[in-house]
Formats: structure tokens, C-alpha cells, sequence
């Protein structure tokens, strides 16, 4: 919008060097030549999340990747990311077809193996004194966290579908049944998944929400 109404790049960068740091980094991302984004700015944005001053940790921690979490609290029935002073809600790894299920009665369920992702599960239950017996299990004789979504009690979901270079949107939960064999326990048609996941507690028992979902066909 300023940009339409032709103002020279030169008052941007004066207003943009004056705005909050992360639209400093939303402007950085439009153009580093206009609004270059200066070690000091890395600095600065890594002492506000509390992370080391390097672009990798701020960019695991943007991508809300489990492996930029080390802060983790509870309040109440959530667990709070202190780097960002929110809920924690981080993306699970990807998973194989061979780990992606649907079953008649329309509960997702899906097995993450990765054991870095598993004892980043067990570290915030023990660490918070929480019960995990419901999220680590065995299949298949390997240790997996295990995460379900019932499709008759979510309306609806976000989800990004990655076919042939493009990333499409979907919503509907019927996207996930009429790609699936309905007829006993399914695989889903999709070659990989992963969940973004929100962790609360219920009954003493550390939870994961699926809140958003993203294949790979």
C-alpha cells in the first residue's frame, strides 16, 4: 500500500528503521537490498526469543520446530513456549504412509518413530511430572508418539496438500476420508504427513491437539 502511493524507498526505510522488530524482519524478508537486516538486528531479535544470535535458531523457532523449544512452563492445563510467550504448539517430523492410519470409526491415528521428537515428548512430561503413557506406545515393536484426530468431532481443520510443486489448501475433513480405504483399518493415500501440535494437560496427563495438518501425495 505505501508502496502505490509512491513514496521514496528512502522515507521507508527511515519509518521501517523506527517500527517494531518483527516488521523489521517482515520488511527484511521483502527486500534485504531496501531493508537489510543487520547483525545488530540479529542480536536483538535472539535476545527478545531468548535463543542464540544465529539465523538457523530464529529460523527452527519462526518454523515452529520442536528443536528450537529448551524454555517450556505450565500454566494451568497448558504448556507455555517462553520464547514466544505462547501456548506451545511446535510441528511434529514427518511420517511415512506405512504410519498413517484411518479407521472405521473416522479417528485419525499417526506414528512418529523419530527419537528426537519422542524424547522431546518424554522430557516435557517428566520435566512437568505428567503421565505420557497414552502418547509413547509401541508399534511395530519401535517406540513412536502417537497422535489422533476424530473426523466426526472436527468440522474442520487446516490443511496443505503438497502434489506436484504446488501447495494447495484444503478444509474439509472429507478430503482425508475419500482418499482412504474405508473398508477395515486404511492407509492413507498420501506419501508422507506431519501434524502441528498443541500440548495441554487433562487429568494429569500430558495431550497433543492436531491443529493443523500437511501432506506430502
Amino acid at each position: 500500500m505505501l508502496i502505490s502511493k509512491k513514496i521514496p524507498f528512502e522515507i521507508l526505510w527511515v519509518i521501517v528503521r523506527y517500527c517494531p522488530l518483527s516488521a523489521r524482519a517482515k520488511m527484511a524478508c521483502l527486500s534485504t537490498t531496501y531493508f537489510p537486516w543487520s547483525g545488530a538486528d540479529w542480536t536483538a531479535h535472539a535476545h527478545k526469543y531468548d535463543v542464540e544470535p544465529s539465523s538457523v535458531a530464529l529460523r527452527l523457532l519462526i518454523l515452529r520446530d520442536y528443536r528450537s523449544q529448551h524454555k517450556v512452563s505450565r500454566r494451568l492445563n497448558h504448556l507455555w513456549s517462553e520464547h514466544l510467550d505462547k501456548p506451545l504448539i511446535v510441528w511434529s517430523p514427518w511420517t511415512i504412509k506405512r504410519f498413517c492410519f484411518l479407521f472405521p470409526d473416522q479417528t485419525l491415528v499417526l506414528y512418529f518413530r523419530h527419537q528426537r521428537f519422542i524424547n522431546f515428548v518424554r522430557a516435557i512430561a517428566q520435566s512437568h511430572h505428567l503421565k505420557f503413557g497414552r502418547l509413547i506406545r509401541r508399534y511395530g515393536g519401535d517406540e513412536c508418539v502417537k497422535c489422533c484426530l476424530s473426523i466426526l468431532k472436527t468440522k474442520r481443520i487446516e490443511m496443505i496438500i503438497n502434489k506436484r510443486n504446488k501447495r494447495l489448501k484444503r478444509y474439509c475433513l472429507k478430503n482425508i476420508k475419500s482418499t482412504t480405504a474405508l473398508n477395515g483399518r486404511g492407509h492413507l493415500s498420501y506419501d508422507k504427513a506431519r501434524a502441528l501440535l498443541e500440548f495441554y494437560v487433562s487429568s494429569g496427563q500430558l495431550m497433543l491437539k492436531i491443529r493443523k495438518l500437511e501432506f506430502v501425495h
